[in-house]
């Protein structure tokens, strides 16, 4: 498998920060859960990354083609982390 196909298998999320308000694509990976819990929507969470702590609120979850939707002929993506 290649990178890119792992990338786009991989389980990721969109995350409304609380301190901005930015809706931001992440990976799930980045999201510190409970043992044996899984994210759930509408939760807001601790997410490090690369060292930085910050908190956010999941808004859906699934892998990286999930997050392209298609509503009147306009594509709507939100920034990438």
């Amino acid at each position: 498998m290649y990178l890119d196909e792992q990338f786009e298998q991989e389980p990721h999320c969109t995350i409304q920060w609380s301190d901005t308000k930015k809706i931001q694509i992440i990976p799930l990976k980045y999201i510190h859960l409970p043992p044996l819990r899984d994210a759930e929507i509408n939760v807001t969470y601790t997410i490090v990354i690369d060292g930085v702590t910050r908190y956010g609120t999941v808004l859906s979850i699934g892998n990286i083609k999930a997050f392209f939707s298609y509503k009147n002929d306009q594509i709507f993506l939100f920034e990438l982390y």
